[in-house]
């Protein structure tokens, strides 16, 4: 008898050769179980020929259940017999073929004491059927029904060393971490549908009873390693928290009786064993503060007799139950506050005032933010509806942003301020989910700003004429408009402001400019004459109107006169400035013809404008230069 230890998840090889790497196609695989003295068995056959005779080969893999050894026989169906006889020609096992059945009872050598009469049947290659394990553990939503077809299938997974050798490797692989994600899709559909599925009714309500005591009574697979218990705990609290928040008294509907509990917890203990109070709630079906005098002495008398591991519960029980009546009353405390967050309204407000259902303080002044029994109410149980109020408040920002108007500017203020309030209410890792609406809102509103505001300004110039109210009013709302809006509105409606405003100063310029000419008593001819300007930066000729808008934009209003008869005839021009009634506010100067090419240059003789100038420091030329601004 060859000996391997086999531990799914190492590699391990084995030497010289057997049945398992047979491909031909008279080669048959059986399979099937046996039990010694109470313990059981699975195990595979391999048949085979003989080369050069008609004699069966035999391969008999046999392992313990929840044990890693693996033993197999190489064996050869003795001629003439009912055996199968080893290399020494010791028979080993009785057999009688049975059409796709052999019946097998062990002759010597069996691999325990008192082996009872077994039997295997017929089935696919261990390849084969390994392939079709696999493909069943990776049903990707496994259910209740599918969690307990694959338990039965894993409990009866073919033996790795019946494989063909080259691979057992890669199987051994594959099983591990296959059978390991299965387990993780069928918990974490639990937990969710612990935490979604609807308990409006009476028919939801006895249908989440029934998940919760399926799971609870399925395969304990699903609590396999340390973390995937305390993950699977905590989802079993939270889903019967809710179930009472729900209106319903948990304790009346979901304990099972001590007989099931018993069940269960021999169960959880064979999955994972050593000593956890916790492992007794979760037998229940109902976390301890739920559980009522009546409860703790049935499961008293329960766990006296239940399990091997189960009078230290019992003791641990009866030594905490004055402790578990005082946490009991903190949990329904915690539970009220949680069913008072929950029944808010899903607006923003509500996450605002709450500081996204953060608890009041006063009801959770006796438990610590870090404990698990805080999170138990206020963390994972609360997150579904913190996420509809970020949802919630996210599309009330939106709507905001989209109602905003010109003339309701408050709901820029409001959005603002909302924004702010959402900032610091949320936990961080939610932030940026709020500022990305925020500055999508903000956005928003600036366009709209914009696009109405400029709307809005040019409307209000194009109909605005210099020296009306509507003139008045339209720069009036460029005084006023911006100051109302975004800065990234702002600075465009200014610009727009200033172009209109232009546009405006202009025409009231030209509109200055034409009754200046009017009142200048000039021809039309002769205001295309053109007058000799010097001043520092060079000298140009300038006609008669040019100098006439130009001064009128400095309040000088430019006249002209003529004195004398024909060849003696003098042509005046006069300057008339705003000042005080001593001071002199009129400069006459003369218009003589010019010897360059323009019309005339300046001159005085006017005593008085004499004086004046030498008084002011100017010279004659430098009086027309002043009139464009070049003094």
């Amino acid at each position: 008898m060859r000996n391997i230890i086999a531990t799914i998840g190492t590699v391990a090889l084995l030497a010289g050769a057997s049945a398992a790497n047979a491909n031909d196609d008279s080669v048959t695989y059986y399979s099937g179980s046996f039990s010694c003295s109470g313990r059981d068995y699975t195990t595979d056959w391999t048949f085979g020929r003989q080369l050069g005779t008609n004699a069966s080969t035999a391969t008999v893999y046999f392992q313990r259940s929840a044990v890693d050894r693996v033993e197999w026989l190489d064996l050869v169906e003795q001629a003439g017999s009912d055996a199968l006889i080893d290399a020494n020609g010791n028979p080993r096992l009785r057999i009688a073929r049975d059409n796709g059945t052999i019946l097998a009872d062990w002759l010597r050598g069996a691999p325990d004491q008192g082996c009872e009469p077994f039997a295997v049947s017929q089935s696919k290659s261990p390849k084969e059927r390994f392939d079709e394990l696999f493909t069943f553990l990776e049903t990707s939503r496994p259910d209740a029904a599918a969690a307990n077809a694959a338990a039965g299938m894993l409990a009866s997974t073919p033996i790795i060393y019946a494989l063909p050798e080259l691979d057992q490797q890669l199987y051994l692989r594959r099983l591990s971490e296959m059978r390991s994600a299965f387990w993780t899709r069928y918990r974490d559909g639990l937990v969710s549908d612990f935490a979604q599925v609807p308990l409006e009714t009476d028919s939801d309500r006895n249908a989440f009873v029934q998940l919760l005591a399926g799971a609870l009574s399925g395969p304990m697979e699903l609590i396999e390693g340390r973390n995937n218990f305390r993950d699977a705990f905590a989802a079993f609290q939270q889903a019967v928290d809710r179930y009472e928040v729900a209106g319903s008294s948990a304790a009346a509907d979901m304990y099972p009786g001590g007989q099931i509990v018993c069940q269960r917890f021999s169960a959880i203990q064979d999955a994972a064993p050593g000593y956890d109070f916790d492992k007794l709630e979760f037998a229940t079906g109902l976390p301890s503060d739920y559980w009522s005098r009546d409860i703790a002495e049935d499961l008293l008398e329960t766990m006296r007799e239940c399990h091997r591991s189960s009078q230290g519960y019992a003791n641990e029980l009866a030594r905490q139950w004055p402790e578990m009546q005082r946490t009991s009353e903190i949990a329904q405390a915690l539970r009220r506050e949680q069913s008072r967050l929950l029944g808010l309204p899903v607006e923003m407000s509500t996450l605002i005032d709450t500081k996204n259902l953060q608890p009041d303080a006063a009801v959770v002044s006796n438990v610590s933010t870090s404990s698990q029994m805080y999170h138990r109410f206020f963390g994972q149980p609360l997150e579904r509806r913190r996420e509809e109020l970020i949802q919630a408040s996210l599309a009330s920002i939106a709507k905001q942003s989209e109602s905003y108007m010109l003339d309701e500017p408050e709901i820029a203020q409001s959005v603002s301020d909302a924004c702010d309030a959402l900032r610091s209410s949320v936990s961080r890792d939610r932030r940026d989910v709020i500022q990305q609406a925020c500055t999508t809102a903000t956005k928003s509103i600036s366009d709209r700003q914009r696009t109405e505001a400029t709307a809005q300004i040019a409307a209000a110039f194009a109909d605005a004429e210099p020296g009306t109210d509507a003139a008045k009013e339209a720069l009036a709302l460029c005084e006023n408009l911006p100051r109302t809006l975004s800065f990234d509105a702002r600075d465009e409606v200014y610009r727009t402001c200033q172009e209109a405003g232009g546009q405006l100063q202009a025409k009231e310029r030209a509109l200055r400019c034409d009754i200046a000419v009017a009142k200048s008593g000039a021809s039309p001819e002769f205001l295309t004459n053109t007058v000799s300007v010097r001043s520092a930066i060079g000298s140009r000729n300038v006609e008669l109107k040019e100098l006439i808008c130009h001064g009128i934009e400095r309040d000088v209003q430019v006249s002209f006169s003529s004195s004398g008869y024909l060849m003696w005839k003098k042509q005046e021009m006069l300057l008339d400035f705003p000042g005080p009634a001593e001071k002199v506010n009129v400069l006459r100067l003369v218009l003589n013809p010019s010897e360059t090419d323009a019309d005339w240059t300046i001159d005085v003789e006017d005593s008085a404008t004499h004086d004046e100038l030498a008084r002011e420091g100017i010279d004659v030329e430098s009086v027309t230069a002043c009139l464009l601004g070049r003094c």
